[in-house]
């Protein structure tokens, strides 16, 4: 049996939209028309129909899949789905009867919304008839009371089967009815909240008056109209949830608004899901914004900065022009920096994973990024940590991001306090990681903290609380931590501090075996040759006079098929370069990708390394798996070439 498919996000919200929607429509054929063109949307269905109860239709359950629109012992009719790819539809049916059940709830709760109304208008026609046959009919009157009072016990029942949360206020705003479901998510006993005002127990104190202008409104309007609000509530322990409500007004005998009745539907978790979403698509947008770019400015700052390079050896010692060109050279680092946190969101910042353990990468991070700082920590890491699959580099740039906050949340000094633990997640997680084994370190400071409201969006591209600050920082961290499979959260309370704690799955694989690199040592003098390819004039120019500074020879082409032809001269002439050189990215040419298997034929052993100022593919991060020795990112400066052309003498 071939396991079903995972179900997509995207359609999952749009179940959940259509789910927010039902109770915004009129429960009668719009809102099952709504419905049945919502699911066809799902994939593998090909029509989707209603069948009244009345219908006595037979369908193949073989392409057919039934949905009945039922609750308790009472059917509304059947939603027909005709399936035309089995597999793909295998991950929706239990949303699809989800959404079902919410539907025949809104049904039935018309249903008794009309029943009660029929019942009063019944009972005060009863009552007028008995009152003028009162002394000849005592025993039916009393029949008649026993009657009512089966008939409001039986509407009771309705209350307390429903899955939302049914409220009555009376104009106080005191709660005259909660059924059980909403004891049960408020974590109060039934009965207990009976009496108490709603605003006083329940609506947390920040959003009170906005909810109470509300519900004024609904008790001194004479229209009897659905009012539709979202609100938090806060239960017994504190905690807050967000709820979706449908009000209207409550009337007494006589037909006076004397409240107020509601029916709320816990949304925390959709809207959760919504915002993981939203900040998804975020982090996407920007990573085709960056994808986009990167290349092209790379390949300017490798030109700017590599010939600044070259002009401060050229330039006398300490002299006004070599002061200049170390001003520019340092706005190198800082322009290298904040590319390459923009190339983190990018498809090509993929992490290369290794396993190993990530001990070493937290007590080394940690201990650099707060040298010379005015703040101390604090490290408590299990002795027997689990290994992950992980990025060092990146995995180091998350710890570094979330200690420097952690530093300048801590103007005064304090210390930041490190922990990492193996710990084990259910399969239910807020995270929605899936079940099994983690790494969980934290770093916390004692720092003021973050405002409840901003907190939400604190991992958004772009969103800073700090004068000077980029906004890329915590987006990158999320970035990287949702490539690696994990999640990352976070927990602060105004002046006292905040948490980030970082979740990485482990990886039962023996940890990656990794040489040493070698030591660059003295500069190359041998005179080798090495074979530069790169479309850019201005990188071939840079790259020559580089490699004849450090005492190679240097020959460059423009594309995939001049490297060719001259690696096959040279080899015709038993002439073996010392190393190549190839720009994987060559518009309307070939790049290096293109030509590695002609060139590994022509030179097994000689190391080729891959260059780019950025590229979504994947030889960037694995660059082994196809051929290349290694990598090398633009921009990068002499002592950077001359150190990976060492390591590999």
């Amino acid at each position: 049996m071939i396991p079903p498919h995972e179900p997509d996000a995207k359609v999952l919200a749009k179940i959940m939209l259509l789910q927010s929607m039902i109770g915004q429509l009129a429960p009668d054929k719009t809102l099952i028309e709504f419905v049945c063109r919502g699911l066809e949307d799902l994939p593998g269905v090909k029509e989707v129909f209603f069948a009244s109860s009345q219908e006595d239709a037979v369908f193949d359950s073989s392409v057919f899949h039934l949905v009945p629109l039922a609750i308790g012992d009472k059917t509304y009719g059947t939603i027909v789905i005709h399936v035309a790819e089995q597999d793909l539809f295998d991950s929706y049916p239990a949303y699809v009867h989800n959404l079902a059940l919410m539907i025949a709830a809104v049904f039935e709760q018309e249903h008794q919304k009309m029943q009660k109304e029929n019942y009063r208008r019944e009972l005060e026609r009863q009552v007028e008839e008995r009152t003028r046959q009162l002394r000849v009919q005592v025993q039916e009157t009393r029949a008649t009371e026993a009657v009512a009072q089966h008939q409001r016990r039986r509407a009771e029942r309705y209350l307390e089967v429903s899955e939302a949360v049914i409220i009555e206020l009376d104009p106080e705003g005191r709660i005259v009815v909660l059924n059980q479901r909403g004891c049960e998510i408020l974590g109060y006993e039934t009965g207990e909240l009976v009496g108490k005002n709603w605003f006083t127990v329940v609506v947390p104190p920040e959003n009170r008056e906005e909810i109470r202008d509300v519900f004024e409104s609904i008790v001194d309007s004479s229209r009897d109209s659905v009012t539709h609000c979202d609100n938090l509530v806060m239960t017994k322990t504190g905690e807050k949830r967000l709820f979706s409500w449908h009000n209207v007004p409550r009337y007494d005998d006589r037909g006076n608004i004397d409240g107020t009745m509601s029916s709320g539907i816990d949304i925390t978790e959709k809207r959760k899901l919504m915002e993981a979403m939203q900040r998804a698509d975020k982090l996407e947008s920007l990573g085709v914004l960056a994808g986009g770019i990167a290349h092209d400015f790379n390949n300017l700052l490798g030109g700017i900065f590599g010939f600044l390079s070259l002009a401060r050896e050229m330039a006398p010692e300490e002299s006004d022009i070599s002061e200049c060109i170390l001003s520019a050279l340092s706005a190198f680092d800082r322009a290298r920096a904040l590319t390459q946190q923009l190339l983190t969101f990018s498809k090509g910042g993929e992490p290369n994973l290794k396993t190993q353990s990530i001990d070493a990468v937290i007590r080394d991070t940690v201990a650099f990024a707060l040298s010379g700082s005015r703040v101390g920590y604090a490290i408590d890491i299990d002795e027997e940590l689990y290994t992950c699959r992980i990025d060092k580099n990146q995995i180091g740039q998350v710890i570094d991001n979330l200690v420097i906050n952690a530093i300048q949340a801590m103007p005064e000094g304090g210390t930041v306090r490190v922990s990492a633990r193996n710990v084990c997640l259910n399969s239910d997680n807020k995270w929605e990681l899936p079940g099994g084994r983690y790494v969980a370190f934290t770093i916390a400071d004692s720092g003021k903290g973050i405002p409840p409201e901003m907190l939400g969006r604190v991992f958004d591209p772009f969103f800073t609380m700090k004068e000077t600050g980029t906004g890329l920082g915590l987006a990158t961290c999320y970035s990287i931590v949702t490539k690696h499979g994990g999640a990352i959260d976070v927990e602060s309370k105004l002046n006292i501090g905040t948490h980030f704690t970082v979740y990485l799955p482990v990886s039962d694989a023996a940890a990656d075996s990794t040489s040493s690199p070698s030591s660059p040592g003295e500069v190359n003098q041998s005179g080798g040759a090495v074979l530069v390819m790169d479309d850019e004039e201005v990188n071939r120019d840079l790259y020559s006079r580089m490699l004849t500074a450090l005492g190679y020879a240097p020959s460059s082409v423009g594309d995939g098929d001049e490297m060719l032809q001259l690696c096959r001269d040279l080899s015709e002439k038993k002439v073996t370069p010392f190393a190549i050189l190839l720009d994987l990215t060559v518009p309307g040419g070939l790049g290096g990708r293109d030509i590695i298997d002609e060139l590994r034929s022509l030179y097994p052993d000689t190391p080729i390394f891959a260059i780019s100022g950025y590229s979504d593919d994947p030889v960037i991060a694995e660059p082994e798996r196809f051929g290349f020795t290694a990598s090398i990112k633009k921009p990068f400066l002499k002592e950077t070439l001359g150190r990976v052309l060492q390591g590999m003498g």
